[in-house]
Protein backbone atom coordinates (compact mmCIF):
# COMPACT_ATOMS: atom_id res chain seq x y z
CA UNK A 1 0.00 0.00 0.00
CA UNK A 2 1.34 3.46 -0.84
CA UNK A 3 0.55 6.77 0.72
CA UNK A 4 1.09 10.42 0.01
CA UNK A 5 -1.02 13.41 0.95
CA UNK A 6 -0.01 17.03 0.64
CA UNK A 7 -2.52 18.02 3.32
CA UNK A 8 -1.25 15.42 5.77
CA UNK A 9 2.37 16.38 5.19
CA UNK A 10 1.61 20.08 5.68
CA UNK A 11 -0.38 19.37 8.85
CA UNK A 12 2.43 17.22 10.26
CA UNK A 13 5.08 19.81 9.36
CA UNK A 14 3.06 22.59 11.01
CA UNK A 15 2.61 20.34 14.05
CA UNK A 16 6.38 19.90 14.27
CA UNK A 17 6.90 23.67 14.00
CA UNK A 18 4.38 24.39 16.76
CA UNK A 19 5.71 21.66 19.05
CA UNK A 20 9.29 22.83 18.54
CA UNK A 21 8.27 26.44 19.23
CA UNK A 22 6.50 25.34 22.40
CA UNK A 23 9.63 23.49 23.53
CA UNK A 24 11.71 26.59 22.87
CA UNK A 25 9.46 28.86 24.95
CA UNK A 26 8.96 26.23 27.63
CA UNK A 27 12.70 25.63 27.77
CA UNK A 28 13.31 29.32 28.42
CA UNK A 29 10.75 29.25 31.23
CA UNK A 30 12.36 26.15 32.70
CA UNK A 31 15.59 28.07 33.25
CA UNK A 32 13.98 29.76 36.25
CA UNK A 33 11.46 27.12 37.34
CA UNK A 34 11.17 23.36 37.65
CA UNK A 35 10.81 21.74 34.23
CA UNK A 36 8.25 19.31 35.66
CA UNK A 37 6.20 22.25 36.98
CA UNK A 38 6.33 23.86 33.54
CA UNK A 39 5.15 20.64 31.89
CA UNK A 40 2.36 20.15 34.44
CA UNK A 41 1.15 23.72 34.00
CA UNK A 42 1.16 23.44 30.21
CA UNK A 43 -0.87 20.23 30.35
CA UNK A 44 -3.32 21.85 32.80
CA UNK A 45 -4.01 24.75 30.46
CA UNK A 46 -4.54 22.33 27.59
CA UNK A 47 -6.99 20.33 29.72
CA UNK A 48 -8.94 23.46 30.62
CA UNK A 49 -9.10 24.56 26.97
CA UNK A 50 -10.22 21.11 25.80
CA UNK A 51 -12.83 20.86 28.57
CA UNK A 52 -14.22 24.25 27.56
CA UNK A 53 -14.45 23.14 23.92
CA UNK A 54 -16.15 19.94 25.04
CA UNK A 55 -18.77 21.87 27.03
CA UNK A 56 -19.50 24.03 23.98
CA UNK A 57 -19.80 21.37 21.28
CA UNK A 58 -20.90 18.49 23.55
CA UNK A 59 -19.52 15.56 21.51
CA UNK A 60 -21.09 12.12 21.74
CA UNK A 61 -19.81 9.96 24.57
CA UNK A 62 -17.06 7.54 23.48
CA UNK A 63 -16.75 3.88 24.48
CA UNK A 64 -15.32 3.36 27.96
CA UNK A 65 -12.52 1.30 26.47
CA UNK A 66 -11.40 4.32 24.46
CA UNK A 67 -11.36 6.51 27.56
CA UNK A 68 -9.23 3.91 29.27
CA UNK A 69 -6.86 3.95 26.31
CA UNK A 70 -6.68 7.74 26.49
CA UNK A 71 -5.82 7.66 30.18
CA UNK A 72 -3.17 5.02 29.53
CA UNK A 73 -1.71 7.13 26.70
CA UNK A 74 -1.67 10.17 28.95
CA UNK A 75 0.23 8.30 31.64
CA UNK A 76 2.65 6.98 29.00
CA UNK A 77 3.24 10.44 27.57
CA UNK A 78 3.62 12.07 30.98
CA UNK A 79 5.97 9.33 32.18
CA UNK A 80 8.00 9.78 29.01
CA UNK A 81 8.20 13.50 29.66
CA UNK A 82 9.27 12.98 33.27
CA UNK A 83 11.92 10.48 32.14
CA UNK A 84 13.11 12.91 29.46
CA UNK A 85 13.56 15.72 31.96
CA UNK A 86 15.41 13.40 34.33
CA UNK A 87 17.65 12.27 31.48
CA UNK A 88 18.28 15.87 30.47
CA UNK A 89 19.29 16.64 34.05
CA UNK A 90 21.89 13.87 33.89
CA UNK A 91 23.01 14.89 30.37
CA UNK A 92 24.27 15.22 27.77
CA UNK A 93 21.09 16.99 26.70
CA UNK A 94 21.56 16.69 22.95
CA UNK A 95 22.07 12.94 23.00
CA UNK A 96 19.19 12.36 25.43
CA UNK A 97 16.83 14.47 23.30
CA UNK A 98 18.02 12.73 20.13
CA UNK A 99 17.47 9.22 21.48
CA UNK A 100 14.01 10.05 22.81
CA UNK A 101 12.90 11.80 19.61
CA UNK A 102 14.27 9.17 17.22
CA UNK A 103 12.87 6.34 19.33
CA UNK A 104 9.44 7.95 19.39
CA UNK A 105 9.56 8.00 15.58
CA UNK A 106 10.86 4.46 15.14
CA UNK A 107 8.25 2.83 17.38
CA UNK A 108 5.19 4.09 15.40
CA UNK A 109 6.94 3.35 12.09
CA UNK A 110 7.60 -0.26 13.10
CA UNK A 111 4.11 -0.61 14.58
CA UNK A 112 2.47 0.77 11.44
CA UNK A 113 4.41 -1.55 9.15
CA UNK A 114 4.24 -4.73 11.27
CA UNK A 115 0.73 -4.46 12.73
CA UNK A 116 -1.26 -2.18 10.42
CA UNK A 117 0.45 -3.10 7.15
CA UNK A 118 1.24 0.54 6.40
CA UNK A 119 4.36 -0.05 4.31
CA UNK A 120 6.05 3.17 3.18
CA UNK A 121 7.30 3.47 -0.40
CA UNK A 122 11.07 3.51 -1.01
CA UNK A 123 11.01 7.30 -1.34
CA UNK A 124 9.07 7.62 1.90
CA UNK A 125 11.55 5.31 3.64
CA UNK A 126 14.30 7.63 2.45
CA UNK A 127 12.27 10.54 3.80
CA UNK A 128 11.96 8.82 7.19
CA UNK A 129 15.73 8.30 7.18
CA UNK A 130 16.19 12.02 6.46
CA UNK A 131 13.78 12.90 9.27
CA UNK A 132 15.64 10.72 11.77
CA UNK A 133 18.98 12.11 10.60
CA UNK A 134 17.65 15.66 10.92
CA UNK A 135 16.61 15.00 14.51
CA UNK A 136 19.98 13.50 15.38
CA UNK A 137 21.84 16.35 13.68
CA UNK A 138 19.75 18.97 15.49
CA UNK A 139 20.40 17.28 18.83
CA UNK A 140 24.08 16.47 18.26
CA UNK A 141 26.48 17.28 21.03
CA UNK A 142 29.95 16.21 19.95
CA UNK A 143 32.46 15.15 22.54
CA UNK A 144 30.00 14.66 25.40
CA UNK A 145 30.34 11.77 27.79
CA UNK A 146 27.35 9.47 27.67
CA UNK A 147 26.14 8.00 30.96
CA UNK A 148 24.22 4.73 31.01
CA UNK A 149 21.53 6.23 33.25
CA UNK A 150 20.84 9.11 30.85
CA UNK A 151 20.49 6.67 27.94
CA UNK A 152 18.13 4.57 30.05
CA UNK A 153 15.90 7.54 30.83
CA UNK A 154 15.96 8.59 27.18
CA UNK A 155 14.86 5.09 26.16
CA UNK A 156 11.98 5.20 28.65
CA UNK A 157 11.00 8.59 27.22
CA UNK A 158 11.05 7.19 23.68
CA UNK A 159 8.80 4.30 24.71
CA UNK A 160 6.37 6.65 26.44
CA UNK A 161 6.17 9.03 23.48
CA UNK A 162 5.92 6.17 20.98
CA UNK A 163 3.02 4.55 22.85
CA UNK A 164 1.31 7.93 23.13
CA UNK A 165 1.44 8.49 19.37
CA UNK A 166 0.15 4.98 18.58
CA UNK A 167 -2.78 5.23 21.00
CA UNK A 168 -3.64 8.74 19.82
CA UNK A 169 -3.77 7.38 16.27
CA UNK A 170 -6.02 4.49 17.37
CA UNK A 171 -8.52 6.93 18.87
CA UNK A 172 -8.29 9.62 16.20
CA UNK A 173 -12.01 9.26 15.41
CA UNK A 174 -12.69 10.45 18.97
CA UNK A 175 -9.93 13.08 18.92
CA UNK A 176 -11.43 15.51 21.46
CA UNK A 177 -12.08 12.82 24.04
CA UNK A 178 -8.66 11.31 23.48
CA UNK A 179 -6.95 14.64 23.99
CA UNK A 180 -9.02 15.37 27.11
CA UNK A 181 -8.26 12.03 28.74
CA UNK A 182 -4.57 12.13 27.86
CA UNK A 183 -4.26 15.62 29.34
CA UNK A 184 -6.17 14.61 32.46
CA UNK A 185 -3.82 11.70 33.06
CA UNK A 186 -0.78 13.88 32.32
CA UNK A 187 -1.91 16.62 34.73
CA UNK A 188 -2.43 14.11 37.54
CA UNK A 189 0.89 12.35 36.88
CA UNK A 190 3.05 15.44 36.40
CA UNK A 191 1.22 17.38 39.10
CA UNK A 192 1.92 14.64 41.62
CA UNK A 193 5.61 14.62 40.67
CA UNK A 194 5.81 18.41 40.88
CA UNK A 195 4.02 18.49 44.24
CA UNK A 196 6.69 16.24 45.72
CA UNK A 197 9.42 18.57 44.43
CA UNK A 198 8.45 21.85 46.01
CA UNK A 199 4.83 22.70 45.25
CA UNK A 200 2.67 23.90 42.37
CA UNK A 201 2.57 27.69 42.81
CA UNK A 202 3.58 29.99 39.94
CA UNK A 203 3.68 33.80 39.48
CA UNK A 204 1.27 35.48 37.06
CA UNK A 205 4.02 36.13 34.52
CA UNK A 206 4.74 32.40 34.35
CA UNK A 207 1.04 31.58 34.09
CA UNK A 208 0.86 33.61 30.88
CA UNK A 209 3.83 31.72 29.46
CA UNK A 210 2.27 28.38 30.40
CA UNK A 211 -0.96 29.34 28.65
CA UNK A 212 0.97 30.33 25.50
CA UNK A 213 3.02 27.12 25.46
CA UNK A 214 -0.15 25.13 26.12
CA UNK A 215 -1.83 26.73 23.10
CA UNK A 216 1.16 25.87 20.89
CA UNK A 217 1.33 22.28 22.12
CA UNK A 218 -2.41 21.76 21.82
CA UNK A 219 -2.56 23.13 18.27
CA UNK A 220 0.39 20.93 17.35
CA UNK A 221 -1.36 17.85 18.69
CA UNK A 222 -4.61 18.74 16.92
CA UNK A 223 -2.76 19.08 13.62
CA UNK A 224 -1.04 15.72 14.19
CA UNK A 225 -4.42 14.06 14.82
CA UNK A 226 -5.80 15.70 11.65
CA UNK A 227 -2.85 14.33 9.68
CA UNK A 228 -3.78 10.78 10.72
CA UNK A 229 -6.77 10.97 8.38
CA UNK A 230 -4.51 11.04 5.32
CA UNK A 231 -1.14 9.62 6.44
CA UNK A 232 -0.14 6.44 8.29
CA UNK A 233 0.91 6.79 11.91
CA UNK A 234 4.58 6.13 11.09
CA UNK A 235 4.81 8.92 8.54
CA UNK A 236 3.06 11.42 10.81
CA UNK A 237 5.43 10.46 13.62
CA UNK A 238 8.44 10.86 11.32
CA UNK A 239 7.53 14.43 10.37
CA UNK A 240 6.29 15.64 13.76
CA UNK A 241 9.36 14.02 15.35
CA UNK A 242 11.50 16.68 13.68
CA UNK A 243 10.34 19.29 16.20
CA UNK A 244 13.91 19.74 17.59
CA UNK A 245 14.81 21.36 14.26
CA UNK A 246 12.30 24.16 14.94
CA UNK A 247 13.84 24.66 18.36
CA UNK A 248 17.32 24.93 16.83
CA UNK A 249 16.12 27.52 14.29
CA UNK A 250 14.41 29.63 16.96
CA UNK A 251 17.46 29.55 19.21
CA UNK A 252 19.50 30.69 16.22
CA UNK A 253 17.14 33.54 15.24
CA UNK A 254 15.88 34.71 18.64
CA UNK A 255 18.88 34.09 20.90
CA UNK A 256 21.63 34.41 18.30
CA UNK A 257 22.82 30.96 19.28
CA UNK A 258 24.84 29.69 16.35
CA UNK A 259 23.74 26.12 15.49
CA UNK A 260 26.13 23.43 16.70
CA UNK A 261 27.90 21.22 14.23
CA UNK A 262 25.16 19.52 12.25
CA UNK A 263 22.61 22.26 12.93
CA UNK A 264 22.59 23.52 9.35
CA UNK A 265 22.49 19.96 8.02
CA UNK A 266 19.47 19.22 10.23
CA UNK A 267 17.48 21.98 8.53
CA UNK A 268 18.32 20.70 5.05
CA UNK A 269 17.58 17.09 6.02
CA UNK A 270 14.26 18.09 7.58
CA UNK A 271 13.13 19.83 4.39
CA UNK A 272 14.25 16.85 2.29
CA UNK A 273 12.41 14.46 4.61
CA UNK A 274 9.17 16.42 4.38
CA UNK A 275 9.33 16.47 0.58
CA UNK A 276 10.17 12.75 0.26
CA UNK A 277 7.50 11.60 2.71
CA UNK A 278 4.92 13.45 0.64
CA UNK A 279 5.81 11.36 -2.44
CA UNK A 280 3.88 8.27 -3.49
Amino acid sequence: MTFGSGAGVVESALAAALLGTGDFVGGLAARARSAILIAAGVQLFELLALATIGLIIRPASPPLALLALGLAAGVAGASGLAALYRGLALGPMGIVAGISAVGSVAIPVVFGAAVLGDLPTPLQMLGIACAVSATLAASALPGAEVRAASVGYATVAALGFGVYIIVLHAGAAWALWMLITTRLAAVVTLGAISATRGGLSAPLSLVRVLAFVGALDLCGNVLAVAAFSSLPVGLVAAITGMYPVATVVLAWVMLRQQPRRGGYASIALALAGIVLIGQR
